[in-house]
């Protein structure tokens, strides 16, 4: 082994960075930390909050109010939710706003009815009394 190939064995190589660590100071490092790294964890990407489906106002809309209306609109807040789990969010918008629509539609006209209805029987009560004996 010549002189040049003993400076660089491997114990010695050992000897040396030992040597220098131990004179350099505790702690440092070849390369310093650096502050600039961002960890992420993996995991499911966040979901926007749903649109609102409107299904308990269908459902007393198809049996209160107007069923035909309520009927669609039920379909439609169905849609809402089935387009919402399918990550569509502008699809899921668009279903609930069609359905509030046909909601607020079978609403009033439920509430037209029903008033039809209570005045048509009011005054056919009130107007005809039994003839008496």
């Amino acid at each position: 082994m010549t002189k040049s190939e003993k400076r660089f064995s491997t114990s010695t190589y050992k000897a040396m960075t030992t040597a220098q660590s131990s004179t350099e100071g505790y702690g440092e490092e070849m390369y310093p930390p650096t502050t600039d790294v961002v960890t992420v964890q993996p995991g499911a990407a966040p979901h926007p909050p749903p649109p609102s489906d409107h299904l308990v106002w269908s459902i007393m809309n198809l049996i209160c109010c107007c069923m035909p209306l309520g009927l669609a609109a039920l379909i439609f807040s169905i849609k809402t939710r089935n387009a919402h789990y399918e990550n569509d969010a502008p699809l899921a918008a668009g279903h609930s706003h069609t359905a509030k629509a046909l909601n607020i539609a079978a609403t009033v006209i439920g509430m037209v009815i029903i008033i039809i209805f209570l005045a048509i029987y009011f005054a056919v009560i009130f107007h005809f009394k039994p003839p008496r004996l």
